[in-house]
């Protein structure tokens, strides 16, 4: 991101149409290397320029993205895997039963 985007971005609150289509591959790529998943990937860069939007004025725009891809990433994971634990613990359970 040039200064000058990146300052009108950080001043404004708002991503321009040229920022997200830069900067959309690049997120989804960082995603999707983070998740295995191009969908889920598409969904999570979704959620980051709407947590950017959110935030109104952000002096970093694209640092706050990669971020907020990762995050996002990560508490998906840390969900799957409480996720998993829970049906397995549920499966046990169940066939102690038996």
């Amino acid at each position: 991101m040039t200064a000058t985007t990146e300052a009108s971005t950080a001043s404004s609150g708002r991503v321009d149409e040229d920022t997200y289509r830069r900067l959309w591959p690049g997120l989804v790529r960082l995603a999707r290397l983070l998740t295995g998943s191009q969908a889920l990937a598409e969904d999570l860069a979704q959620e980051a320029f709407l947590g950017l939007l959110r935030a109104g004025s952000v002096q970093h725009p694209e640092a706050y993205l990669h971020r907020a891809v990762v995050n996002l990433a990560t508490n998906n994971g840390r969900r799957v895997r409480r996720e998993r634990l829970h049906l397995v613990s549920c499966a046990g359970s169940s066939l102690e039963k038996s």
